[in-house]
């Protein structure tokens, strides 16, 4: 056994330490990878039981949704058209006692002697659209909202309002 023995036998021994370092280098990085997606699977896993409960508040929603769509039906379905009925045969009466002409009038009549308070709610309404109309002109002139609610005698609050919708 001469040293050639000897030589071999640290040539094999170091080619068995690079070998371990390689697999260990080879193995380190699969730990890293594995590390990594087990970390992705475990946000995925939220993720998807977020997504479940999601769901499943969907699904009780719908439910009450559907529920309430069912008892709207109902109630349509169990109105009392007996009303509606006598109206429609009071204006055909109207009608033909006129002859066909002035029903609008006879129509006019029955549904200004009902509800007054709408003509009085429809004027109401043209004059809060012609007042909304003059604050955003005023608006538009460059005055300020303290100018415009105290020309206007309104509250600041009011301009600011119709100033941010626009209307």
């Amino acid at each position: 056994m001469g040293i050639e023995y000897y030589a071999f036998a640290l040539f094999v021994a170091g080619l068995i330490c690079l070998i371990a370092v390689l697999v260990k280098f080879l193995f380190a990085d699969l730990r890293r990878q594995k590390k990594l997606l087990d970390e992705k699977e475990s946000s995925l896993l939220k993720l998807y039981t977020t997504v479940e409960s999601i769901m499943e508040d969907f699904a009780e929603q719908s439910k009450v949704i559907t529920d309430e769509i069912r008892e709207f039906d109902n109630k349509v379905d169990n109105l009392d058209t007996t009303v509606i009925k006598a109206a429609g045969d009071a204006l055909e009466r109207a009608e033909r006692i006129n002859g066909g002409e002035g029903f609008r009038s006879v129509l006019d009549e029955i549904v200004g002697e009902a509800a007054p308070e709408t003509q009085v709610a429809a004027n109401n309404n043209q004059g809060k659209k012609n007042r909304n109309e003059l604050i955003l002109s005023l608006y538009k002139e460059g005055k300020t909202e303290a100018q415009i609610a105290s020309e206007l005698a309104i509250t600041q609050n009011e301009v600011m309002l119709v100033v941010g919708i626009g209307v």
